[in-house]
């Protein structure tokens, strides 16, 4: 216990906003505080050290393009204000992850962080847990129709909180896991069965997806074939156990099923088709940030008789989201500044990957690196990209990619 509060009292100022983060994202409001918060101290820490060699990244420059791309089309929206305040308020993700690449100084209390975000998860699976068998959590939400929420109220987001955090945390301990001693073992087990048992619960088919893929990678990566074998077997019998025994999980699944077997027919066929109408009514700058769910309604629909929405607040696709709202001029802005990023993350790692610090942090690095991967898979559904809950994930491993690289780089 004085060790534990000796690590409390290390943390300085940005440490212990950095650990709070993903306590914020129970609330959109303190979310929200959080980014705008982190971006001020990220501009007082920029012209406080007038360090600013890291904003000559390509990939910083395309996308500060991207950003003022769309501030200016959004002038041309049907509801302006709408796509202006969006496209504006972008400049808070980018800034969080400066925060992090900038304003932690050093990553020897890292270690400490994680553990404590490991009893967070944890927690916030135990939450799940009594929300799926009792109907109600500890804060007395109520779980829904067919996926929890858990301590996220009314949101059926506890699914992919679990997934997109724990990740790059399991990467990180797992790649160790042959040099633990056997109790350590069995009890990072035990909290890898936890989440796993918890995503499942869920009912975020996605979220699972996500989660047993990125598992069975890194087992690829940091296990022998037999091992390997031994996960996809375990991994077979535990949703056949769900699959049996539980009508919530069997319902889903066959739900999931029948929409990849027939995509067009399904909820998100029909939002993929307006959402590509719509680019092919506005090929070149889209109808800007926010306003898909104001002119998918004028567009004609072609198959009125579905029995799926045709449309919705956003097009469930990344890719579509961008051709809709930001034309191909944003697309291509995109794709260009993510291209830019991987290559400095290629360049840097084969500069540094000999460097003592690489061994200690580069598997959290390449957990987050995998994160960012699976927001930009083009065949994903998924959320809308821009908004604060969805987007913040995703800044938050861009920035910590970038302060691991930045710390490999000193010797």
């Amino acid at each position: 216990m004085h060790t534990f509060l000796k690590n409390f009292k290390s943390l300085n100022l940005y440490e212990w906003i950095l650990m709070f983060y993903p306590f914020s994202l129970f609330n959109s409001t303190i979310i929200n505080i959080l980014l705008f918060l982190t971006s001020f101290i990220f501009l007082y820490e920029l012209i406080k050290k007038k360090e600013f060699n890291f904003l000559n990244m390509t990939w910083v420059y395309i996308y500060t393009i991207f950003f003022f791309y769309n501030v200016f089309n959004g002038f041309f929206a049907t509801d302006y204000l709408n796509a202006l305040k969006s496209s504006i308020f972008q400049f808070k993700f980018l800034f969080f992850s400066f925060f992090i690449f900038i304003c932690i100084p050093n990553c020897k209390n890292l270690n400490f962080i994680i553990k404590i975000w490991v009893i967070l998860l944890l927690l916030v699976c135990l939450d799940g847990i009594l929300q799926y068998f009792f109907l109600t959590d500890i804060f007395n939400f109520s779980r829904g129709e067919s996926r929890l929420t858990g301590p996220f109220g009314k949101r059926a987001v506890i699914g992919g909180y679990l997934a997109i955090i724990s990740i790059p945390i399991i990467f990180y301990y797992f790649c160790k896991f042959n040099n633990y001693n056997f109790s350590k073992k069995i009890i990072l087990l035990i909290a890898y069965l936890i989440l796993l048992c918890t995503i499942t619960l869920s009912g975020e088919r996605l979220s699972l997806i996500i989660f047993v893929s990125s598992s069975i990678l890194m087992f690829a990566f940091y296990t022998n074939v037999k091992k390997l074998l031994i996960c996809l077997v375990s991994f077979f019998f535990i949703f056949s156990f769900f699959f049996i025994f539980n009508s919530r999980f069997n319902n889903r699944i066959i739900d999931f099923i029948n929409i990849l077997s027939n995509f067009y027919e399904s909820s998100y066929g029909r939002l993929y088709e307006s959402s590509f109408l719509l680019f092919q009514k506005y090929p070149f700058f889209g109808v800007g940030f926010k306003n898909y769910r104001v002119d998918c309604d004028t567009q004609f629909d072609p198959r009125p008789d579905s029995e799926f929405q045709f449309c919705s607040t956003h097009p469930h696709n990344l890719y579509l989201e961008l051709l809709s709202e930001s034309g191909i001029v944003g697309l291509f802005l995109f794709i260009l500044a993510f291209y830019y990023f991987f290559l400095y993350v290629k360049r840097e790692i084969k500069k540094n990957r000999n460097k003592n610090f690489f061994h200690q942090f580069s598997n959290l690095m390449y957990g987050h690196l995998l994160i960012i991967f699976i927001y930009l898979f083009p065949l994903k559904t998924s959320g809308s990209f821009f908004t604060t809950y969805n987007a913040s994930f995703f800044w938050f491993s861009v920035g910590f990619v970038l302060l691991i690289l930045k710390r490999k780089s000193k010797k």
